[in-house]
């Protein structure tokens, strides 16, 4: 028995129909872990990494929030920005969170462009995490 997992993006499908064994998930509540035969589930997701492991293969994500529900060993994960760990460029994401610090010099933030800035600057921070941990998408499971 397993999990069938479909991933998307606003912009693109990143995953259709993954088979896997379990789905371990970054919701607000903190980390969720699926496997076959679990309860129904909706749940909102923070930023941080969708693991997926299939017998000898694990699979990363990069999740900056979205959405998950999880009913008849089907788990859809809806989310705002989604990447494969082993597409993320250190450089790049290094880069891009000095942007986003840049931006937010000399001005004054209303309440929503700040938590926006906040959600930005915490997306570039979990990316330069996951380049730094060099997660690759089909890395062996250490027996």
């Amino acid at each position: 028995m397993s999990l069938s997992v479909t991933i998307v993006t606003p912009h693109r499908k990143v995953v259709h129909k993954l088979s896997v064994d379990e789905l371990i998930m970054p919701s607000e509540a903190g980390e969720v872990t699926i496997l076959p035969g679990h309860t129904p589930f909706l749940t909102a997701l923070g930023v941080g990494v969708i693991r997926t492991l299939s017998q000898d293969e694990r699979i990363h994500f990069l999740v900056s929030y979205g959405f998950a529900e999880v009913r008849d060993d089907q788990v859809l994960i809806l989310g705002e920005d989604i990447e494969p760990a082993s597409q993320i460029d250190l450089e790049r994401a290094q880069k891009a969170k000095a942007e986003v610090e840049e931006k937010i010099l000399n001005k004054v933030l209303g309440e929503i462009e700040y938590a926006n800035y906040l959600k930005r600057l915490q997306a570039e921070q979990k990316r330069i995490e996951v380049a730094k941990q060099s997660i690759g998408p089909s890395s062996k499971k250490k027996k």
